[in-house]
């Protein structure tokens, strides 16, 4: 944790919250996350503005 050097008692605090798996659910929300902004700004799963009609 790169906290140390400006809130070590964060660090601390965070370390003892931590268990193992505390630690496993939040890689498993992070890697979630991931997932929902990669499809969510993948340039491949919006269509594009040639594809889409228009009204005019």
């Amino acid at each position: 944790m790169n906290i140390e050097a400006r809130y070590p008692e964060y660090k601390t605090g965070i370390a003892r919250s931590l268990n193992e798996e505390k630690s496993r659910e939040i890689i498993d929300e992070t890697k979630q996350m991931q997932l929902w902004i990669i499809r969510e700004f993948s340039p491949e799963t919006k269509p594009s503005a040639s594809s889409e009609t228009t009204n005019e």
